[in-house]
């Protein structure tokens, strides 16, 4: 499995510490502390990160500022607002602009370790489920048409065959076995 690496951002560094004190329990996991959200918007540009943990009210730059950038480089990267500063609004515009959850300092450490596994398992399961999802459309899939069996095989053979030619083609047919789904995939792969 590779190593996860969770980005957090405070301008508390003892809220960093208590961050990485708790999160040194998760196995396969880097965490990388950050006390200037400059610095740490760089390193969301240039570095890969599987969860960002960030507070809301910091200096230059805050962590909804934050988050958008987040987004924008990584829609379904998990990011994780906290705050001393608990507010409807704060947490209404974090989630709308995307955050994963929101936790309010000081937090029970055992909530931000289950909030970060869960969030980090959720993750894991969208990419392995895209993953999934490109080796079933590559296996069993020609453009809209679905099939895994022998039979089915030969169709996107006989597609990719007059495909492939100069000639017209006739697809004969009962109605609702496909023949438009057939004639679509020709006329996309052919010139």
């Amino acid at each position: 499995m590779a190593k996860s690496r969770i980005l957090v951002v405070d301008d508390d560094n003892d809220v960093l510490e208590l961050c990485a004190e708790t999160l040194s329990s998760l196995q396969d996991t880097e965490i990388v502390l950050e006390n200037q959200s400059p610095r740490a918007s760089k390193k969301l540009t240039t570095d890969s990160v599987d969860l960002l943990i960030t507070d809301i009210r910091m200096p230059e730059m805050d962590g909804l500022e934050l988050l958008r950038l987040a987004r924008q480089l990584d829609p379904y990267l998990p990011v994780l607002i906290l705050t001393g500063f608990p507010t409807i609004e704060t947490a209404v515009a974090s989630m709308k602009l995307g955050a994963a959850d929101y936790l309010t300092k000081p937090f029970f450490p055992d909530d931000l370790l289950a909030t970060v596994r869960r969030l980090l398992q959720a993750k894991r399961l969208r990419e392995e489920n895209r993953l999934l999802q490109r080796q079933v459309e590559r296996t069993y899939t020609f453009d809209e048409i679905v099939g895994k069996s022998a039979p089915m095989q030969v169709v996107f053979e006989t597609i990719r065959r007059v495909a492939a030619s100069d000639v017209d083609a006739l697809i004969l047919g009962e109605t609702g076995t496909g023949k438009e789904l057939v004639a679509r995939s020709i006329h996309k792969r052919s010139s």
